[in-house]
């Protein structure tokens, strides 16, 4: 679910609305991966984790 809202919240508060549905397919565009891979993706989902993380290990740790 933490996807499709990420997805809802960059469609109707970042981008207002707009796409540039011909960018979509043109290399070099803004929507172009690197390597197969869109390293801004990976840097949006994993910011926001980075600061639960210490919690989680420690949770891991006492419970196993």
């Amino acid at each position: 679910m933490a996807t499709i809202d990420r997805i809802h919240s960059d469609y109707w508060l970042v981008r207002k609305q707009v796409l540039d549905v011909r960018a979509l397919f043109t290399e070099g565009s803004e929507y172009e991966y690197t390597n197969g891979y869109n390293w801004r993706a990976f840097i949006a989902t994993g910011l926001p984790m980075l600061p639960i993380f210490p919690g989680s290990l420690a949770e891991h740790h006492t419970t196993s």
